[in-house]
């Protein structure tokens, strides 16, 4: 097994519990309160990591580094991602405290593999294989079950 793996492991173990303690900073500070503080956390992360991928390159791989001549991109690219994080951020928590973890988690994988399979299709051009439509129906059906009121 690659140690790749771990990474997308270590990001599903993040994902809850960052979205579980942000609904508990929101019982005390409110979902905007909870909000505002993860996101000045992320805001002051990321300066230092800039700094440190800017001015320390060579501690970093190159798909990390700023590039020597960055290229234009539209506008929208660069605010797009911020609005779905702050979504994340805030909906998350928001979910959690009333359908429960499990069951927002695995509508969310759910929701990640479809929007994935658009994505590979539509973006990376990788076609939809029959094999790939057949789990992601299984996936559905067992979130499904999963999240079935007795």
């Amino acid at each position: 097994m690659s140690p790749m793996f771990l990474l997308p492991v270590l990001v599903g173990f993040a994902v809850v519990v960052q979205a579980g303690m942000n609904r508990q900073i929101a019982d005390h500070w409110g979902l905007a309160g909870s909000v505002l503080l993860n996101s000045a956390v992320v805001l002051g992360l990321a300066i230092v990591f800039y700094a440190l991928v800017r001015w320390r390159p060579e501690l970093f791989p190159e798909f990390l580094r700023w590039p020597d001549a960055p290229g234009h991109f539209a506008w929208w690219r660069g605010f797009v991602p911020g609005v779905l994080g702050i979504t994340i951020v805030a909906g998350l928590p928001w979910a959690f405290s009333r359908l429960g973890a499990l069951e927002v988690i695995l509508s969310v994988l759910v929701a990640q593999v479809v929007a994935s399979l658009f994505w590979d299709a539509l973006v990376e051009r990788i076609p939809a294989h029959p094999l790939r439509v057949v789990g992601a129906m299984i996936a559905l059906a067992g979130t499904a079950l999963a999240s079935w009121k007795r």
